[in-house]
């Protein structure tokens, strides 16, 4: 009997990640439909002001 090897922070990300998931549906499920779509809105525009204060990806260009 061999027991699985599992690398514990990987472990607990995904306890994380799942417990998060978890808190952010039942949040939801007592909400109004009002306030789920305004709640999603607001996510969204979040992640769209995140996304536009992103540096760009490509390397700088060099003076010669």
């Amino acid at each position: 009997m061999t027991a699985e090897i599992v690398n514990l922070s990987t472990y607990r990300k995904a306890k994380r990640r799942a417990d998060k998931k978890v808190a952010e549906s039942f949040m939801l499920s007592g909400q109004e439909k009002a306030e789920q779509r305004r709640l999603e809105y607001e996510k969204g525009r979040t992640r769209g002001q995140v996304n536009q204060k992103k540096l760009d990806d490509t390397p700088p260009h060099k003076n010669i």
